[in-house]
């Protein structure tokens, strides 16, 4: 019987690189999954994001003295780092294995279902 193990990371960066390594150390595990959806996840938290000409810089009058921010990389601005919950899927037999491990990796808010 599959069980349900919930966590949280500070950053999206240390939830992918604690998950590799549980994968690799902890047989048993099945799927993973964020909770959160995508970068911004309904959250622009308070940055602009358009991609317009100067928009970052709150230069809409000066015309062409900044470049223009390539669409591809509007979504890229510097943002201060969210916290991520990851659903892990496991064994019943390897649960407590995968508990274990992810306090060791520096997770939090550990709820085993």
């Amino acid at each position: 019987m599959n069980r349900t193990v919930y966590c949280t990371f500070d950053q999206r960066d240390l939830a992918d690189i604690a998950m590799g390594k549980l994968r690799a150390a902890v047989p048993g595990v099945k799927a993973v999954s964020y909770v959160d959806a995508g970068l911004n996840s309904g959250y622009d938290g308070g940055y602009n994001n358009t991609g317009q000409r100067g928009a970052y810089f709150g230069a809409v009058g000066y015309g062409n003295i900044f470049p223009a921010i390539p669409t591809a990389f509007a979504n890229t601005a510097i943002r201060p780092a969210r916290p991520v919950t990851v659903k892990i899927v496991c064994d019943e037999g390897s649960q407590k294995k995968v508990t274990s491990k992810l306090i060791n990796l520096r997770a939090y808010r550990i709820v085993a279902v």
